[in-house]
């Protein structure tokens, strides 16, 4: 953290003098100056701002994201850098001055309490005290809904206690038939209402004033007990109604903070969770306290909020002084937080229970680590988050045991238990595809995969093209990972072939190798949301994987790369995150197949079709021969024929299997012997059908299709011997206003096909996805106006078995090349 002296030079605000009718404001944002105490560095400095953006600003700081200048700036914080109106921390947020005679609402908490047919709105008020010792006046409280607007004022007089807080608690009651309830993303609206609370002095002249939004909603987290030694449940309840908690972990929206609160980057990446079916978000507690602006966006999008507090991976001090400062942490971020409908759980720390009973810094054998966890999480975190929060749960640590690491002192003999509480769970040894590897968890908090963002995207970082090679310091700087890109080598030759020294391809495929083992991890869990396997396990009620977000450009967990691309993972997430999905599970030469729904009613008398499409990737030993091209079948038992596009492409029909899907549930609605089942199908004998053939599935109702397309392939991809498709750019059309329909042509099925479009920014509604007929349309959304003929010239496309992932060489591609240095 940046060291800065504490010095405030105001030479005169008249303001302050006299008597004040309303707390007023005088706002220090804007120009500064910055001094070095060391060096003569006079500079022009901004407020909101932060030391590296400052002096990024004056050219002393070449930008810390691109190349290796984030070595070469650390500097800056071993220096005692002075600003004019100078705060000890980084200036990120605005700065002010503020009178007042009375007094001033500090922060608004508030509770909704369901009592039949009314709510119970609780408001609570923190007001500032003075040199007089005592407020008096009147609290205005006042909720506008649809139908009307509440108004209650409550008389207040307060005495300032001694090291204590003047706080006024009212009520009111608002009829249900007059709100509506808020809901997460997918199950309902997220209907909120303004609260303006106002203090009015006694003299009925001086005034204050807060405004939040609101949302009527209850949430609670059960850990019911199961039979014995089968532990307890761990699942959320918004509303009475049990929800599985889809979404994935945010780690600082910027590191720097400054430019954390940037509110069109925090739109962009909560919308793109919500556009792939996310409904909770974890504030990972070894990042920052979020900006106001996120968990305003959280609200109004319907994204739940597991928040962390900052405590992560570490064992902290129990001194005094440091308890003093942790109290004021935690009193701050609750009340500053607390009225957002979008905060679910307050957990105490990110995998410190954990770290503390599996040893990891030599801990666990002293007593006094114990006790110190105990003091800090428990007597302090817990309790002060409780008296200033009491409708939210709490867990001490993630991940943790919940309630059973309560009975065992706080710190429970396995914090991993599958049978309590949430779990993390990372391998990077076993094959990542293989969904017997996986943990059959309560609730998985954490989970993931490295990948590589594109080449446009590094090509943003490095001044030096040849830097980009897997032996190059930079490309060493950049992977904070031990042995990481060793480790995703190795994952994806389990499954696909080896790039070798391709840089491209590792790109390519790692992406692959982690949007693939991410969905099936995740499919996973939400298959066992009505499964209870024989020793207790199962009942999975969340998934988050690791990561959204990016904080500079370079080889980590995220969905979403730096420079706001979506990487193929987050693309599957739209499909694996969907209301209803379909899903096979492959184990020990079986296919399970799965339908789950999170759908909140049954769908009464809809006979709902599940397809099993048997698709042909590769002829050997095949009986299906048309013309000698490959094809691709979907066979149902009565192997009846429904439809030929052509001959390259051809369609059968087998296993209809009709039932009345029920809401919340997960299904097993057929199970098959894989090499037994393609074989009987033409795919060739047991051998050789499990390279030619894959499995592609889907749930239809007479109105269409109500799952997304999902496939399961029988063998390692890296085994089968399809050829290179002919894929091209059909046409790309204005569909509407700035959207554009892109059409992909194929001679045969491929596998990930991927569309760029250089550096025209914007996505698509598909991407990474399987061709298994001669055309595909697609849309793509550009974030700026663009033209249909610079869009044309730009689009590209590619897929797993392109011969040019073949190349030994690491010379990057030429087009990519030449762009990028133009435009550094």
């Amino acid at each position: 953290m940046d060291r800065m002296a504490v010095l405030l030079i105001v030479s005169c605000l008249c303001f302050l003098s006299g008597l004040v009718s309303t707390v007023l404001i005088q706002n220090l944002d804007g120009n500064w100056k910055l001094k070095d105490a060391e060096k003569p560095f006079s500079l022009e400095a901004t407020v909101p701002g932060g030391i590296y953006t400052d002096l990024m600003n004056n050219k002393i700081l070449d930008d810390v994201f691109f190349d290796e200048n984030d070595q070469q700036s650390r500097w800056v914080s071993l220096r005692n850098w002075v600003y004019t109106k100078i705060f000890t921390v980084n200036l990120r947020k605005p700065v002010y001055l503020e009178a007042f005679n009375s007094t001033n609402i500090r922060y608004v908490t508030t509770s909704t309490l369901s009592s039949g047919d009314y709510w119970i709105l609780e408001v609570t008020t923190y007001i500032s005290g003075n040199v007089q010792g005592n407020v008096d006046g009147n609290l205005i409280y006042s909720l506008k809904t649809e139908q009307d607007v509440y108004e209650i004022i409550y008389p207040v007089s307060l005495n300032f206690p001694n090291g204590g807080d003047l706080f006024y608690t009212g009520q009111i009651s608002i009829p249900k038939i007059n709100v509506n309830n808020w809901w997460p993303n997918g199950f309902g609206n997220q209907s909120l209402y303004t609260l303006n609370v106002t203090f009015v002095g006694s003299d009925g002249k001086e005034t204050a004033e807060k405004i939040i939004r609101i949302g009527f909603r209850t949430i609670e987290l059960v850990q019911d007990s199961l039979q014995v030694d089968n532990g307890t449940t761990f699942y959320f309840k918004v509303n009475d109604i049990p929800i599985f908690m889809k979404g994935t972990n945010l780690i600082p929206v910027n590191i720097l903070p400054e430019l954390g609160q940037n509110e069109a980057q925090i739109r962009y990446l909560l919308n793109s969770a919500k556009d792939v079916h996310m409904n909770m978000i974890r504030v990972w507690g070894g990042g920052v306290y979020e900006s106001d602006t996120l968990y305003d966006v959280a609200d109004e999008l319907g994204i739940i909020i597991w928040q962390d507090f900052m405590f992560a991976c570490s064992m902290y001090p129990t001194n005094d002084k440091f308890l003093t400062t942790v109290r004021k942490e935690v009193r701050h971020q609750v009340r500053r937080l607390q009225h957002h409908a979008s905060i679910g759980l307050w957990a105490g720390n990110n995998e410190n229970e954990l770290a503390l009973r599996t040893n990891w810094y030599g801990t666990n054998n002293e007593d006094r680590y114990f006790k110190d966890y105990v003091t800090l999480y428990v007597d302090l975190i817990k309790k002060e988050c409780l008296a200033n929060d009491k409708t939210r749960p709490f867990l001490t640590s993630s991940p943790t045991n919940g309630i059973e690491s309560d009975k065992e002192d706080y710190v429970a003999r396995n914090p991993s238990s599958t049978h309590y509480g949430d779990v993390h769970y990372y391998n990077y040894v076993l094959d990542s595809w293989d969904v017997t590897i996986y943990p059959k968890p309560r609730f998985a908090s954490e989970y993931g995969y490295q990948s590589l963002p594109s080449l446009k995207t590094w090509l943003t970082a490095v001044k030096d093209v040849e830097s980009l090679n897997l032996t190059s310091d930079f490309m060493d700087s950049r992977q904070h990972h031990p042995d990481g890109y060793m480790e995703i080598l190795m994952l994806i030759n389990d499954r696909l072939s080896s790039p070798g020294r391709n840089l491209e391809a590792m790109m390519y495929y790692s992406q692959i190798l982690q949007a693939m083992a991410v969905k099936i991890e995740t499919e996973n869990y939400r298959r066992m949301k009505s499964v209870t396997f024989d020793n207790g396990e199962g009942l999975t009620m969340g998934a988050l994987y690791w990561q959204l977000n990016d904080v500079w450009v370079a080889p980590t967990w995220s969905s979403i790369d730096f420079k706001n691309r979506w990487k193929m993972l987050h693309y599957f997430a739209k499909d694996f995150f969907a209301p209803v999905i379909v899903t096979g599970i492959q184990m020990a030469g079986s296919l399970e197949i799965y339908t789950v729904s999170d759908l909140l009613t049954t769908r009464p008398n809809v006979s709902v079709t599940l397809h099993i499409d048997v698709e042909l990737l590769y002829q050997e030993n095949v009986n299906i021969v048309f013309d000698g091209v490959d094809t691709f079948a979907t066979v149902y038992f009565n192997d009846i024929k429904i439809g030929e596009t052509d001959n390259m492409f051809v369609q059968y029909i087998f296993d209809v299997k009709e039932y009345v899907k029920e809401s919340g549930k997960s299904e097993l609605v057929k199970s098959l012997s894989i090499p037994e089942f393609l074989s009987q199908k033409g795919c060739g004998n047991e051998t050789f059908s499990l390279l030619n053939c894959f499995f592609y599935l889907g749930v239809e109702d007479d109105n269409g299709a109500i799952s997304p397309k999902n496939f399961v392939f029988p063998t390692p991809l890296r085994k089968v011997k399809a050829g290179n498709p002919k894929l091209t750019i059909a046409s790309v059309k204005l569909f509407a206003k700035n959207v554009f329909e892109v059409t992909v042509n194929s001679d045969k099925v491929a596998l990930f096909v991927w569309l760029e479009t250089g550096d025209i920014f914007g996505r698509f509604s598909e991407n990474g996805f399987l061709q298994i007929a001669p055309t595909k349309s697609v849309y793509f959304y550009p974030e700026s106006n663009v033209t249909l003929h610079d869009l044309k010239s730009v689009v590209k496309v590619t897929s797993l078995f392109d011969k040019k992932w073949a190349l030994s060489s690491n010379k990057l591609n030429d087009d990519n090349v030449k762009v990028i240095t133009k435009n550094n």
